[in-house]
């Protein structure tokens, strides 16, 4: 059975159904006490617990859950993320804003997650999903902050995320706020985990942040894309109903993040573990060796970089100080660019 439901992907009808027989086998048969998620059945899962809503009809809705942060990580980045004067941002997401802070911020945090998403997240939306981990990239990664008591962002509205999928890591105690949680359109009630744990799932459903009502909440969010044959990306967008509008980034093939980590590994194993200034040559000169990655940008920016020594935007930037190193400069109008090269203009094209 789990072998159909790992691997099989057809029937998707059937998928589900077996999924629910499961459940319902699985129910009967437990004799210890195992979590309840309200309005979900569970089934034990190798990572942790796979929940299907009462109102899912489509295996794309299924939810992953499993404990994740070590308490150690956990405690560090609470101290961290709460200390006086930490600076939160507002404004990085143009439609559905969140009061957050991106994990590149903080860099031993972004190492951590790295190897994370690698050896356990990653590997896990692969065994929930029947996807390629090969084929798995990080758009964004943010710790955010929800408030109640009127003290700053208590929700957020009922939106598709910017990618495949997405992981949402629960980071303080529950039981220190109200509320909270969140709901899934076709769920009929919000989905809280325990802290250090993670929910996984597909980001093209339609859900929400629940408000907060008392205390604060704090979680960490990832945002990972999925690049492949376009009949393997569309069941996770196709199945919405028409009057939904179809998500941002659906059926995408762009490379929005190549600074983060994870993506950073794969390109240098695409060009065969080539770093630095011979990784920029690469991606600039070599034909794209990611399959259904759109690196033609990438490949421009490095090949004017080669050549001008400039620097079109902070993303490039945080790419170059990721694979080169410090080594920029700022000329007189506030362009970054490679120390003593030429300041010739950045082409338009960038």
């Amino acid at each position: 059975f789990f072998f159909f439901f790992f691997f099989g992907t057809t029937m998707q009808c059937g998928r589900l159904l077996l999924l629910l027989l499961l459940s319902a086998a699985h129910g009967r048969a437990s004799s210890t006490a195992a979590p309840r998620f309200a309005g979900y059945r569970s089934i034990a899962s190798p990572d942790g617990h796979m929940l299907i809503s009462k109102g899912a009809c489509d295996w794309t809705q299924l939810v992953g859950v499993r404990p994740l942060l070590s308490e150690s990580t956990r405690r560090r980045l609470l101290g961290d993320i709460t200390r006086p004067g930490f600076e939160w941002t507002v404004d990085r997401h143009a439609n559905f804003p969140t009061t957050d802070v991106e994990v590149h911020a903080l860099p031993w945090l972004d190492a951590e997650m790295a190897a994370l998403l690698e050896a356990e997240i990653l590997p896990s939306i692969e065994r929930l999903f029947a996807t390629d981990q090969r084929r798995l990239f990080v758009r964004d990664q943010f710790v955010v902050k929800y408030s109640g008591g009127g003290g700053g962002q208590a929700s957020l509205g009922s939106h598709f995320d910017e990618s495949c999928f997405s992981f949402v890591i629960q980071l303080n105690d529950p039981g220190e706020f109200t509320g909270g949680g969140t709901l899934f359109a076709h769920a009929t009630e919000a989905l809280s985990v325990p802290q250090g744990h993670c929910l996984l799932f597909c980001g093209y459903q339609h859900h929400e942040g629940v408000a907060v009502t008392e205390g604060c909440r704090y979680i960490l969010t990832g945002f990972v894309d999925l690049r492949d044959e376009d009949e393997k990306v569309r069941p996770f967008y196709g199945t919405l109903p028409g009057e939904l509008p179809r998500p941002h980034g659906a059926g995408s093939h762009d490379f929005p993040s190549p600074h983060l980590p994870t993506n950073l590994a794969r390109l240098q194993r695409a060009y065969g573990g080539a770093a630095g200034t011979e990784l920029l040559e690469a991606i600039a000169h070599q034909p794209p060796a990611l399959p259904h990655v759109d690196t033609e940008r990438l490949a421009r920016r490095c090949a004017n970089f080669l050549q001008s020594g400039l620097v079109p935007d902070e993303k490039f930037y945080q790419f170059l100080q990721a694979t080169v190193g410090d080594g920029t400069r700022e000329d007189e109008s506030g362009r970054r660019g490679r120390a003593g090269a030429c300041p010739s203009e950045v082409t338009a094209t960038i």
